[in-house]
């Protein structure tokens, strides 16, 4: 029998047994509360959402299975109670009955560090009075933004955090969310210089929105474009340079799929509800319509590596794909721009020149126009 299974396994080298959750402990540091999982391999990221009424941590992991008993799970700290069940497509989903509000600061699965053919599901949780927000009010609309003229073209710009959410700081204390606002001012002033080109910020202030809510308004107004800026930060000070990104559900590497779990955690760490009936349909959302509205976003990815270049250092893997949520939208091509990376000081630099912004915005501006020209003749 076990030579027929190393067999099989050699000839269906794909089919792997599933993930197996085979230990769990919970700590309190008198700060934080954390929730361990020991997992029989490494599986993809967690899906995390928060939810109220009671409070809850809900966390989804691809065709996971459960083999610890209830009496093995001790409790502390925001933690009161662990569920498990199986959604209907086989994913398992842990749920972390909660003491009281919290928001989430980590939520990771890497390989055990003593055992490192194992995975560990980390999740961090940390109290909070703060009010939250909840997805299911009113899409916020900017005050100034009016839906899509006849023979217009409309770019939604959106500058990424803002308000509690900062984003990534730099060594020397700068906030993402007040670069990526400079930028993506310069940019909007660009596109506008434009004949036959709008542009529209989903924030021209310090506020916080929703990561679906600000998909949601380029859809509201009838966008041509959704484009959402960034400059994150990374481990590693040596990656530097302007990348470009569209949606996959399959990331193109593994600093893509780091950098996606990181964006795509921000409105939790916030502490901005997403009732998981919005997760399921942006599930639905992506299909045939959006195939070809994701090979819009590439093209249009691959026009702005190309201008860009020509006008500042653009990181070596310029075109990166990742699950992001803000690109989900089945109608509106979308990218993310990460206009360079905090943790490098050529990149702070740049950001905060106004002429090596204006020229990335001018060189934005052109692959667009370029990319809307081609994409019209096509139609």
């Amino acid at each position: 029998m076990a030579a027929f299974a190393a067999l099989f396994m050699t000839v269906f080298p794909n089919i792997a047994e599933a993930a197996r959750a085979v230990k769990a402990d919970v700590s309190f540091d008198g700060k934080k509360t954390f929730f361990l999982v020991r997992l029989t391999e490494v599986t993809e990221q967690p899906r995390i959402f928060l939810m109220r009424e009671p409070e809850r941590v809900v966390i989804d992991l691809p065709d996971l299975s459960w083999e610890i008993p209830p009496s093995a799970l001790p409790v502390t700290g925001d933690i009161k109670n662990v569920r498990f069940g199986k959604r209907d497509n086989g994913d398992g989903r842990i749920v972390l009955d909660l003491n009281h509000r919290v928001t989430v600061s980590e939520a990771t699965v890497k390989p055990h560090p003593s055992v490192p053919a194992y995975g560990l599901l980390r999740i961090a949780l940390t109290p909070t009075g703060k009010k939250k927000i909840n997805l299911s009010k009113k899409t916020h609309i900017p005050a100034s933004a009016v839906a899509k003229r006849p023979g217009e073209t409309l770019i939604v710009i959106d500058p990424g955090h803002g308000g509690r959410d900062s984003g990534a700081i730099s060594p020397g204390g700068l906030y993402e969310k007040n670069l990526v606002l400079m930028f993506s001012r310069d940019l909007s002033k660009e596109i506008n210089r434009q004949p036959g080109m709008r542009s529209v910020l989903t924030r021209n202030s310090d506020i916080l929105i929703p990561l679906e809510a600000r998909a949601a308004i380029a859809r509201k107004l009838e966008a041509d474009v959704f484009i959402s800026v960034h400059a994150d930060s990374i481990k590693s000070g040596k990656v530097s340079g302007a990348t470009i990104y569209s949606l996959s559900e399959k990331a193109s590497d593994k600093e893509a799929a780091a950098l996606a779990l990181k964006e795509n955690l921000a409105d939790v760490i916030a502490g901005i509800e997403t009732p998981p009936e919005t997760r399921d349909v942006a599930e639905i959302l992506i299909d045939l319509a959006q195939r070809e509205t994701n090979g819009y976003s590439y093209t249009l990815a691959e026009n702005l590596v190309a201008e860009l270049r020509k006008v500042t250092p653009v990181n070596k893997k310029a075109h990166r794909q990742a699950g992001f949520i803000v690109l989900k939208s089945p109608d509106v091509p979308s990218v993310l721009i990460e206009a360079g990376y905090l943790t490098s000081a050529a990149d702070v630099a740049r950001l905060t020149n106004p002429k090596a912004r204006a020229n990335m915005a001018r060189a934005v501006t052109k692959a667009l126009v370029r990319w809307h020209k081609r994409r019209d003749l096509k139609q």
